[in-house]
Order: structure tokens, then sequence, then C-alpha cells
């Protein structure tokens, strides 16, 4: 079995992502077009193959089949498939293509976590790699079980990305859902001001899933921060915004009775470390004109405002927005 190293394929891995993703959502537009698999890891040595992730809700996951396979997509005969997974193939590209149709909500999210957490967490990645390089030894049914147990502890664990004094910040995936849900009705306060209205499940599922469309290599880094085993706060994070050293911050948010204690200074401080440590130069981030706390916070912190941008909606309410900048 023969791996290529990640310079050798990732680049026309993205690209290829890049023209699918474009393609699938003309056809499915509800569609969450995301990059899995060995491709979208940093670093990852790869057989040189491209796998995607398309979700679709319940009520349209039969359609999605029939739109899938208009695409010239064909279902993998011998792979695992039921009512929320479906696998296809097509060898109609540069390099060989893997889809995954997933229902939303669905423990096939997997895929995605599995992907998140690896891309935080360099020591994982090194395993992964050296568990492929003795695979060259293996048949093929060997290394799938080799590779499948990997997965399966990898997903077991949540990552730790740093530490304060107080605070431990773990890598969240989708199987923390409801743990976010919670903290968002314990800070509702924010997604009144924001929205006008209480946060829903679609809220805590943002910090999962939302991507900017135009971002092909952007890492979603939905970061928890835990007191002992309660998730306190969230940091919405996406890596390689713009460009690779550019960390884009959605939001950070903290329960109510940790706020207006320099916590939330304390945990920036280390995660500029983190990000520094892993080849971050720039942080971007985007505060409500109404919001002056927020504005006062960040520019504490050393952020500097770049840009205004026109009111937008956020539902029931319409802000506009401020860019700021820090670098690192």
């Amino acid at each position: 079995m023969k791996f290529l190293e990640a310079e050798s394929y990732q680049p026309l891995a993205r690209e290829i992502f890049g023209q699918l993703r474009s393609l699938i959502q003309q056809t499915l537009p509800a569609a969450r077009v995301e990059h899995i698999g060995s491709s979208s890891i940093q670093g990852a040595i790869s057989k040189g193959d491209l796998d995607l992730f398309v979700g679709v809700e319940a009520e349209e996951f039969q359609g999605a089949i029939a739109a899938i396979e208009s695409l010239g997509f064909r279902t993998k005969a011998e792979s695992f498939r039921n009512e929320t997974l479906c696998p296809f193939e097509s060898d109609a590209y540069p390099l060989p293509v893997g889809l995954q149709l997933v229902m939303n909500r669905s423990e096939f999210e997997c895929f995605l976590g599995f992907r998140d957490r690896m891309n935080a967490d360099a020591d994982l990645r090194s395993e992964y790699n050296q568990l492929k390089a003795r695979a060259s030894n293996l048949n093929e049914d060997e290394y799938r079980s080799a590779k499948s147990n990997f997965i399966e502890s990898v997903l077991s664990r949540r990552p730790v990305l740093f530490k304060t004094a107080r605070f431990t910040a773990q890598l969240l995936s989708v199987a923390d859902l409801a743990l976010v849900i919670q903290l968002n009705n314990t800070c509702s306060d924010f997604f009144l001001f924001q929205n006008g209205v209480p946060p829903g499940e679609g809220d805590a599922r943002e910090i999962f899933e939302q991507v900017p469309s135009a971002s092909t290599g952007v890492i979603k880094l939905p970061i928890g921060i835990f007191s002992s085993e309660r998730l306190v706060g969230v940091l919405d994070v996406l890596r390689g915004y713009r460009t690779n050293s550019e960390w884009y911050i959605g939001f950070m948010l903290l329960a109510p009775s940790f706020r207006g204690q320099g916590l939330g200074t304390e945990i920036h401080n280390e995660f500029v470390r983190y990000a520094r440590s892993a080849g971050a130069h720039r942080f971007l981030l985007a505060v409500l004109e109404a919001n002056e706390a927020a504005r006062r916070f960040w520019l504490r912190l050393g952020y500097s405002k770049i840009k205004d941008y026109p009111p937008r909606q956020f539902g029931n309410r319409l802000h506009g927005l401020a860019e700021y900048e820090m670098n690192l």
C-alpha cells in the first residue's frame, strides 16, 4: 500500500473540493458540503484521494441520493449504508473522490468531529501518519481495522488545546451539542441582544457548522472552556480564514457568573499563545456597533478597528458591524 506526502496531493484535493462544492450546492442549495478525510487534515499522508461530507435534512435525504447520482456519482455497493448514511464514489476527477451523504444530526457527523480533532492536535496527526506508514505491509482489511480503531479512539476523547489557571480549553464536536445548548440558554442575554429572540438549537449548531462559502482551506475550531467538568464558555474560531496565518474569532461567550472578573482576558491570553504556536500571525473579529461592552473589551486586549460594514440582519434585529484586528 503506497501513501503520498501531503504536499503532493492536498493542493489538488482542495481545488477539486471547491469545484465539487459549487456543483453540489447548485443541485442541493440547502446542503452542507464540507471537506473531510485525510486530504482535509493538515500534513496527513494518504493514498491520494478526496472525501466530501454532504449533510441534508431527513426529508431531503432520498431526493439527495438521486441528485448526487445525477452528478455522475455512483453508490458504493460494498460499503455500509443505512437510512442516515449513503456513500458514493467517482473516478471522473484527477483524484478518486468519495462522498458521504449524511442526514443532519445523525451519528455520522462524526466525520466532521474526527477532522476537527485531528487538525487541532499535532500529536494526533503524527500518530495517524505513523499508523499509515506502518500499514504499508498490511493488506486492505488489516489497514481498515487499524484505521477504524484509531478513529474510534480519537472520537472517544476531547483534545485539550490549552489551559489557564482556572480553565481548560478543549476542542468540541457535535457530540457536545447538548452542552452548548445548555450554555447558550444560560447566556440568553447575548442572543436576545443580538437576535431579539432566545437561543435555539440552530445557534448552538453554528459553532460546529457555519463556515464562509468562499473558504476552502478554513478549519473550524469550536473551543469549549471548561471549569472542572462544566462547560462555562465557548470560542467560535475559524483557522486559516483568509490566509493560512489568519484566524477569525466568531464570538467569545462566557456564562454570566464568570464575567467581569478578568477571566475573559485570562482565556484570551492563553488562546493567543496557543494560536501563535499553531502558526497564527493575525486575529480578525467583528463587533456589533451597539455592543459597547464588547468593543471596549477587545480594544483593551489590543485590537484595532480596520473596517465598518453596513447593517445586516441578525434574527429580528438589524446591526451594523465593525471589523477589528490584532497582529500576533
